[in-house]
């Protein structure tokens, strides 16, 4: 438990630093599929690179890590950083169960509704008119209401997100958010996710022949219709001021806006020096060696240890205990003869020099 809460801590840092990155240099291009590929990329480098980075570097500053741990947790008592521990694997129950109670009731709406085969997927149509269409898997969900209306568009817009596997995207989101859900970029990360899908979403409607403003007044009047779960890709996603500006937009992309993902390469930089901050560094390493499954017994009082763990043995001169500063002071070309008894806790040396 304490190896994934590291690596939580250590992926969130380095992705919050990404996303930073990403909204100020590529979030408002016109390179949807690019931008895309790099929020993907921003996951696999957070939760996959480094992780195995950390594992191929790991030598003597982990074991370092792993003595700081050892002798910093106490060994009685409900210390701060198992509570810590614990308060991540309640979120992360919670999440989980919320997520696949998500899943079971989209589940439950595809199975209830009436089935129309269009293609290599499905168009499912329900009597709830309040509910905005999505698409999910290979099924695009809306209201009976809704596809005689516009359901031209509508399948149009949802077929291009199966086509895409969109659906594969919110479900690797998702994941990072069960095991990360303390962290408030990976929420945004989601959601910026979702708005590029629907942007890509949108272009295939408009080069499909739609008429640009009766799509967008579609728009405007599903963006009242009951929201569904962000698990699932929907019609009346937020940031329909954003999507209409980019529809509207005519400026184009050009090879030399790829160029800025660049600056990835200094963002990652800046991560590893945060993470080598100690402020920073120093609490999440304590979290890499937590073990919630076995607990210690505490140390005897008052006895010397030595490193993290081992007492110090009973050292006796002449008949006489002995600490440190004395042992010091003994001329070894003095001693006559050296015993050791193991059978006491600490064990025992006996030096005479007479």
């Amino acid at each position: 438990m304490g190896q994934l809460l590291y690596f939580s801590a250590v992926g969130g840092i380095v992705l919050s630093v990404l996303y930073i990155t990403y909204k100020w240099c590529m979030s408002t291009e016109r390179m949807h599929s690019f931008n895309r590929a790099t929020l993907l990329a921003l996951y696999a480098v957070s939760f996959g690179l480094f992780p195995l980075l950390d594992r191929i570097a790991a030598g003597d500053s982990g074991q370092e890590l792993r003595i700081v741990s050892a002798i910093s947790i106490p060994r009685n008592g409900l210390s701060w950083i198992e509570a810590v521990a614990w308060g991540y694997v309640a979120g992360v129950c919670v999440m989980l169960a919320a997520s696949v109670l998500s899943y079971i009731r989209i589940a439950a709406i595809v199975r209830r509704g009436e089935a129309k085969v269009c293609g290599r997927y499905k168009v499912i149509l329900t009597d709830d008119s309040s509910m905005s269409p999505f698409s999910w898997f290979r099924y695009i969900v809306l209201s009976r209401r809704d596809y005689n209306e516009a359901g031209e568009m509508i399948v149009c817009h949802e077929m291009r997100h199966l086509a895409s596997m969109h659906w594969l995207d919110l479900i690797l989101a998702q994941l990072v958010i069960v095991f990360n859900w303390y962290n408030p970029t990976v929420w945004l990360m989601r959601r910026e996710l979702r708005t590029v899908h629907e942007y890509q979403a949108d272009m295939a409607v408009l080069h499909s022949g739609a008429n640009a403003k009766d799509y967008q007044l579609l728009l405007i009047r599903k963006a009242v219709g009951k929201k569904f779960p962000a698990l699932v890709n929907s019609l009346n996603h937020g940031m329909l001021k954003k999507r209409i500006d980019m529809m509207l937009s005519d400026r184009r992309c050009c090879r030399v806006s790829r160029l800025r993902a660049a600056m990835f390469l200094p963002a990652v930089l800046v991560a590893v020096a945060l993470i080598n901050v100690p402020a920073i560094g120093y609490p999440i390493g304590l979290l890499r060696n937590v073990n919630l499954y076995s607990r210690q017994a505490p140390p005897q009082e008052n006895a010397l240890r030595v490193g993290a763990d081992k007492l110090a043995p009973e050292i006796y001169l002449d008949g006489e205990i002995i600490d440190n500063d004395d042992l010091q002071s003994i001329n070894p070309s003095e001693i006559k003869s050296i015993s050791v008894d193991k059978s006491t806790p600490n064990g025992r040396v006996t030096i005479n020099t007479k």
